[in-house]
C-alpha cells in the first residue's frame, strides 16, 4: 500500500522551496502510521477567493478557510489549502512551513475519515483523537 501527494498547483513553489519538510518525508510517515491504506491525493494550493467559493459551494460557509478536502474515489482525494489564509492566521511561534505541512496531514487525514468538532488549538488537540495523530505525524516527520 502506498500514499502519493501529486502537486497539481503551486504557482509560486511553495511546497518545493519548503526547508523544513519535503513531500517524501510526508508520505514515508503517513503511510507508516497507515500501511493498509492506498491513497493518492492530489494538492491544490489556490487563492483566499477560490477557497471561500468551494467553502461555500460544499460546507455552505461563504468564508476563506486554509484548508478543504475532498475525496474522489477510494483511492483519489484532493486537498486544496489557502496559503494566504494560512499567513493571515499564523499562531505565535509557529512557521508558516509547519503549518503548512500541518494542513497538508490535516487534510490526509480528513481523506482517511477522520473528523473533529473543534478547532486545532493548544488546548484542544489533546482532547479531539484526530489532533493528536495530526501532531504525531508531524513529530515524526521532524526526527
Amino acid at each position: 500500500m502506498s500514499f502519493k501527494y501529486n502537486i497539481v498547483q503551486d504557482k509560486e513553489n511553495i511546497l518545493s522551496d519548503c526547508n523544513s519538510f519535503s513531500i517524501e518525508k510526508l508520505e514515508t510517515v503517513v503511510e507508516g502510521k497507515f500501511p493498509q491504506k492506498n491513497l493518492r491525493i492530489n494538492v491544490v494550493l489556490v487563492d483566499n477567493k477560490f477557497i471561500q467559493s468551494l467553502n461555500n459551494q460544499f460546507r455552505k460557509k461563504d468564508e476563506p478557510t486554509d484548508v478543504l478536502s475532498f475525496n474522489i474515489s477510494d483511492e483519489l482525494g484532493e486537498i486544496y489549502i489557502s496559503p494566504s489564509f494560512i499567513r493571515e492566521h499564523l499562531t505565535e511561534g509557529v512557521s508558516f512551513e509547519e503549518e503548512l505541512c500541518r494542513m497538508l496531514v490535516h487534510g490526509t487525514l480528513h481523506l482517511l475519515g477522520f473528523d473533529h468538532d473543534n478547532y486545532f488549538t493548544k488546548g484542544t488537540f489533546n482532547k479531539e483523537p484526530m489532533f493528536a495523530i495530526q501532531e504525531e505525524i508531524l513529530q515524526d516527520m521532524s526526527k
